[in-house]
């Protein structure tokens, strides 16, 4: 994926030389509405949207004028590369969090336009069901009959600590708005991107519903605080902004429901309740301080504006003067703000 990246990257810096070369030889030999056209993409190129329509209009003219010089005709040749491609790699979480994260990690580290999703269904499942270092504390998988007692691989911290990588935790039928919102940004960000999708599997084996609400399963997962929904963009850190935005922000639903409803944690409690009770409660913990620690960290901006509206409050009160502080919370960040200034 990555070489395939680089290969396109270099093959219309190419078109962008034979643009430069034709513009500046034979750019009196074009009609002008060519040269024009030629102008813009030079500027706007790398836009995936403008470039595509400059593609279209482009083509025609190329083939109707390639007889005017040598370079017009090189131009056409190259003509397949004018549109930006999105260019994006799909795996599993066996691929990105074992087997392939050598590659994952040299990918991301590299600064090149790469974008990966990772599908994550905590196991591996196209090979039988065997545990990778994604399946959860308290999961039963093959090699893992007696629960995985290690907890999931932060995939995503991991990425995020190198700060240049955009990175997104999403779960399309807990969030359409959401995930739809992280390909979005990410396909937009000029650097690497790593999306993390949860993708329930039949090696879940969910109780009577299997794989036919899987929706219903995502939304239950993020409710819960078992999967969290959030967005790691390092443009806004260049804004002087919190580059971490926490989608999921508040923890309503029951983690061990949600973990008993399917047969890969509930076989444990039937066959080890004591080692169950042990390692998922473990697990449960784990999840509460992991969802404290996101909170905090979404929240550091937020701590930063209220330590500025308090100095203004302070000069305000020295003048003597009246401040009616109104807020609106849906998720309760704003009233805690609210409420400590």
């Amino acid at each position: 994926g990555l070489g395939q990246v680089i290969h396109v990257r270099q093959r219309r810096r190419q078109l962008r030389d034979r643009v430069e070369a034709a513009l500046a030889r034979a750019g009196k030999s074009m009609s002008t509405a060519l040269r024009s056209l030629l102008e813009q993409w030079l500027e706007f190129g790398e836009d995936g949207s403008i470039s595509e329509r400059l593609s279209d209009e482009l083509q025609p003219l190329l083939e109707a004028e390639k007889e005017k010089a040598k370079e017009i005709a090189e131009i056409l040749r190259l003509k397949d590369l004018f549109t930006k491609p999105s260019m994006w790699m799909f795996g599993g979480d066996g691929w990105a969090n074992d087997i392939g994260y050598g590659g994952i990690d040299h990918a991301i580290a590299s600064g090149n336009n790469v974008k990966i999703v990772v599908l994550d269904t905590e196991v591996y499942s196209n090979t039988g069901g065997q545990s990778s270092k994604s399946t959860p504390m308290g999961a039963v998988a093959k090699f893992a009959q007696a629960g995985r007692d290690q907890r999931k691989k932060d995939l995503g911290a991991m990425a995020m600590a190198y700060q240049h990588v955009y990175v997104a935790s999403v779960a399309i039928g807990a969030n359409y708005k959401q995930c739809v919102e992280a390909f979005a940004e990410a396909e937009k960000y000029d650097g690497p991107a790593l999306l993390m999708c949860y993708a329930p599997c039949i090696e879940h084996r969910f109780f009577k519903t299997g794989l036919s609400a899987m929706s219903l399963d995502q939304k239950d997962a993020v409710e819960c605080g078992y999967w969290p929904l959030y967005r790691f963009n390092p443009k806004l850190s260049r804004e002087g902004r919190n580059p971490f935005i926490l989608d999921s922000k508040k923890v309503t639903g029951d983690v061990m429901k949600f973990l008993n409803r399917q047969n890969r944690y509930a076989q444990l409690v039937r066959s080890s309740p004591a080692v169950a009770e042990k390692l998922q409660g473990e697990l449960q913990v784990y999840l509460k301080q992991r969802h404290s620690a996101l909170r905090e960290k979404a929240a550091a901006e937020l701590s930063k504006e209220a330590t500025s509206l308090k100095d203004g409050l302070k000069q305000a009160e020295s003048a003597a003067e009246q401040v009616l502080i109104a807020f609106g919370s849906d998720t309760g960040v704003t009233e805690q703000v609210a409420k400590k200034v």
